[in-house]
């Protein structure tokens, strides 16, 4: 299952090591299209994607620093390693159960850093990055810039 993970320190750690695997605690917090999206939200796949997604981006710019981009990593995830959300987790708020190595997909970083997305009265606008492309997200995740050819949403 696809999921979504608001990108921390130890896991640009593990994208800096070129992990195409991601070794992940029980009780970490992620989103997905979950079974309640699905019924609660009229809207295709590709839209519920987008929603877990964006959930991931406010998330991980709450944590950021002000004049700091921030990350989602998408993965996929064993349905058995995946269980529900607490009620603060939202719609598509789900949890890892155990410790398990998620399979890495892609990098996807914030257009404008924390600070311009409180700014703006929009959904953050995400930078995709293919994994193999994790050093050129994680140095404009720091503050370079980025040509998006080849690299963006």
């Amino acid at each position: 299952m696809r999921i979504y993970l608001p990108c921390t320190d130890a896991d640009r750690d593990a994208l800096r090591r070129g992990a195409r695997r991601l070794p992940v605690g029980a009780d970490r917090r992620a989103f997905a299209v979950t079974a309640q999206a699905r019924q609660s939200v009229s809207a295709d796949e590709e839209d519920l994607e987008y929603e877990a997604q964006q959930e991931a981006a406010f998330i991980a710019l709450r944590a950021a620093e002000p004049h700091s981009r921030a990350a989602v990593l998408a993965a996929d995830a064993a349905p058995a390693d995946l269980g529900d959300g607490k009620d603060s987790d939202g719609l598509y708020g789900v949890r890892i159960t155990r410790d398990t190595d998620l399979v890495l997909v892609s990098v996807h970083v914030t257009e404008l850093t924390a600070q311009q997305n409180d700014a703006s009265d929009t959904d953050p606008a995400l930078l995709w990055f293919d994994l193999s492309e994790s050093a050129r997200a994680l140095r404009f995740l720091d503050g370079s810039t980025c040509d998006t050819a080849g690299g963006g949403d």
